[in-house]
């Protein structure tokens, strides 16, 4: 089963001096590179303002030297270049996404620079991606990576909008509450996690794949 959780960063209004602080740290950060080595030895060198969206980033280079390297062993460096192309697109800002998909078109739900960053990519070869921001820490990219696959799984008020959504995955039979206990047996993270957002509109449960949240052992839906 895969759950689509959609995270957004806590709001804070900043004063002029802490403002004026980041602006230093940001000018300081841009003339710096981190060097990553990811899956297969594989180098790989990205700004340093990588860390403003990524927890797991900003966590490692508090304390680490300017010339330390930060490997990622279960990381496909192409999924680290998607990651960054991201950052770039948005100039390095941490963009923010509604939580409300509106159709299951995903241009109507996502910004153009969006759209043309993942007009390249499906269900399956996106299963890196979601994998390394979940490891990474980039709830921003969770979101929109989130939204992506929501609006392929979009249900509509129209009528037949879900049996025509079963038949597109192939999906033959209902969750039982058998099935759905011996999920949260099998993951019990999602217990908790289902009780807290099942009410506010923000998960989605459908007859697929182990959910990404599980990081080593995440898989994305397949059609089959």
């Amino acid at each position: 089963f895969f759950f689509l959780m959609i995270r957004r960063p806590p709001r804070s209004t900043q004063s002029r001096s802490s403002a004026a602080s980041d602006v230093y740290k940001r000018q300081d950060m841009e003339q710096k590179q981190l060097k990553f080595v990811c899956q297969g030895g594989k180098e790989f060198f990205a700004d340093k303002r990588i860390a403003q969206f990524s927890g797991f980033v900003s966590n490692i280079i508090q304390d680490a030297a300017d010339d330390e390297i930060i490997p990622l062993p279960t990381i496909e460096i192409e999924s680290l270049q998607f990651i960054v192309k991201f950052m770039e697109a948005h100039n390095y800002e941490i963009p923010k996404y509604s939580e409300k998909i509106r159709s299951e078109k995903v241009s109507e739900n996502l910004p153009p620079i969006d759209v043309e960053l993942l007009k390249e990519y499906d269900l399956t070869n996106l299963a890196p991606v979601v994998n390394a921001a979940y490891f990474l820490d980039i709830p921003s990219l969770i979101d929109m990576l989130s939204i992506r696959i929501a609006c392929d799984f979009y249900i509509g008020k129209e009528a037949g909008s879900l049996e025509k959504l079963k038949k597109k995955y192939n999906i033959t039979e209902d969750l039982t509450p058998e099935k759905e206990e011996e999920l949260l047996e099998r993951f019990p993270y999602l217990r908790e996690y289902l009780l807290t957002n099942l009410s506010q509109d923000k998960c989605c449960l459908l007859y697929t794949s182990p959910s990404p949240r599980d990081r080593q052992k995440s898989r994305m839906p397949s059609s089959a």
